[in-house]
């Protein structure tokens, strides 16, 4: 018995299992980071319009950027260090280890954004003075969503109608009731959870067509894992 070759394929299996680990940290550590920026941007930009009516819509193209901005050049170090303890464990995975460095290039997703009608954020004019807004004027009546998310937008920016000191304060409470509203019926749950489905079927999922992301990465561990311990027999 060759046990050379025998302790060379041990190394490439516990090779193996350890690229595996530092690929799920890595995703986790990924994914965190993108969730607390679109966390962020959902508080402070998205409107009743967007929880109500399309949280899908407006959650996954935002998840993907943020990954497809993020992801490339943690992987890039990724495969690199990989390699490098492949190559490290023989100078027959040399070879191996450099087309695990080069050769790979993984498929990243990307939703279309598909744009409801724009819908203005709640305005003091829309609060006050409704039938003289210009929005209002450039609406379709018929889009029975906009009136709807218009309908409680106003009943968000009811304050407007008691507060009398200005417009900057009636705006201010009219946001912060409608932002309230959003967070006691639940709505920017809905975008949180649209993106982490995104994250789970598309990201970080185990089967899928396109396959995952991460089911991706892995099936190139466990293609390298088998190439070396071939060149071992």
């Amino acid at each position: 018995m060759n046990w050379q070759a025998v302790v060379r394929r041990q190394a490439v299996g516990a090779w193996r299992d350890e690229q595996i680990v530092q690929a799920y940290s890595l995703f986790n550590a990924t994914v965190r980071d993108a969730l607390a920026t679109f966390e962020q941007t959902l508080v402070e930009h998205a409107r009743l319009y967007d929880t109500i009516w399309d949280p899908i819509g407006y959650a996954e193209p935002r998840i993907d950027v943020l990954l497809r901005k993020a992801l490339p050049h943690a992987l890039a170090g990724f495969l690199d260090r990989a390699a490098t303890q492949l190559g490290a464990i023989s100078p027959e995975f040399e070879e191996l280890a450099e087309a695990l460095r080069q050769s790979y290039i993984l498929t990243l997703p990307q939703a279309t954004r598909t744009e409801l009608p724009p819908a203005p954020t709640t305005a003091v004019s829309d609060i006050i003075l409704p039938q003289t807004s210009p929005h209002a004027r450039q609406t379709n009546p018929s889009d029975d969503r906009w009136a709807i998310t218009k309908g409680v937008e106003k009943i968000a920016g009811s304050a407007g109608h008691v507060v009398k000191r200005g417009a900057e304060i009636v705006q201010k409470q009219a946001d912060m009731i409608a932002d309230t509203l959003q967070d006691k019926a639940g709505l920017r749950d809905r975008v949180r959870n649209a993106a982490q489905r995104r994250i789970a079927s598309h990201w970080m999922g185990e089967v899928g067509d396109p396959l995952p992301v991460l089911a991706q990465l892995v099936r190139i561990i466990d293609t390298t894992t088998v190439t070396a311990r071939m060149t071992t027999l």
